[in-house]
């Protein structure tokens, strides 16, 4: 149900993770609960997809629009 937040094409990586207790973003590195330290797009098999660790994409700005474009 929860991902459907996001789609359905979620592929499994420890920095979406829930057992994360830390992400380091600089070093792509986390620290799981199960595995230690492992890098951000590891898996295992106790993935456990949380939406609120991602990130959300940066929306398209919008384009100039000229007068002429209003001109019959």
């Amino acid at each position: 149900m929860t991902a459907n937040l996001f789609g359905n094409r979620i592929a499994p990586a420890c920095k979406y993770c829930g057992h994360i207790t830390k992400y380091m973003q600089k070093e792509d590195a986390c620290i799981c609960t199960k595995k230690g330290i492992v890098k951000g797009d590891y898996k295992c098999r106790a993935f456990v997809y949380d939406p609120l660790r991602r990130s959300p994409r940066k929306q398209q700005g919008l384009r100039e629009i000229k007068e002429e474009e209003f001109a019959l």
